[in-house]
């Protein structure tokens, strides 16, 4: 039997306790603010926002039925790596692998969600959570984006005050300027 091609394979994160809710997250964003490395406004902005969608994950559980295949979820997925510090809200379809359910990446804004069976008493809630997620993911990606060049922007002012002191330390510019100014009034000349 051939494969399918690499670009039609399912792929799948597989769940961990930081995945289903944005603890993560928030300890990251008080350990930032407490650094100084982000503003208080942009901290209870991002704070707000992981709120919100913490309550559109929860608003997936109940309006939803337990243990269906397709259902939608919110996980909180590293996507940049091992080294990024934030956790991205993804939207997830919960799919059928055999017996076991396994949450996959939704990628389209025009997702449908199921109408049948249990489905059909709170499909159109489930459309208007998958809208809101949408918005409120826009929100945080911009807050994101914003408080890693603030991030990036304090650590390269950092390292550019620890160049000046250390220029200031072997060329003491104060001590020069003030052995140039006496050589010139010692030559009788006007500072």
């Amino acid at each position: 039997m051939a494969s399918r091609p690499r670009w039609k394979r399912l792929t799948f994160i597989p769940d961990s306790e930081a995945a289903t809710g944005p603890a993560a997250n928030l300890a990251a964003l008080r350990e930032s603010l407490e650094k100084g490395e982000v503003t208080p406004e942009l901290h209870a902005a991002l704070e707000r926002t992981e709120r919100a969608l913490e309550r559109l994950a929860e608003g997936f559980k109940v309006t939803q039925p337990a243990g269906a295949f397709d259902v939608f979820s919110v996980r909180w997925w590293r996507q940049d790596g091992s080294r990024s510090v934030l956790r991205t809200p993804v939207l997830v379809r919960m799919r059928r692998f055999g017996r076991y359910r396994r949450p996959i990446r939704v990628k389209s804004h025009a997702v449908q969600g199921r109408r049948d069976g249990e489905f059909a008493l709170n499909a159109d809630l489930v459309a208007r959570l998958v809208a809101a997620y949408w918005q409120e993911y826009r929100a945080w990606s911009d807050l994101k984006d914003l408080w890693t060049e603030y991030r990036w922007w304090r650590r390269r002012l950092a390292t550019a005050d620890g160049k000046v002191a250390e220029i200031e330390d072997r060329f003491p510019t104060a001590a020069i300027l003030r052995t140039a100014r006496g050589r010139v009034e010692a030559a009788g000349k006007p500072v």
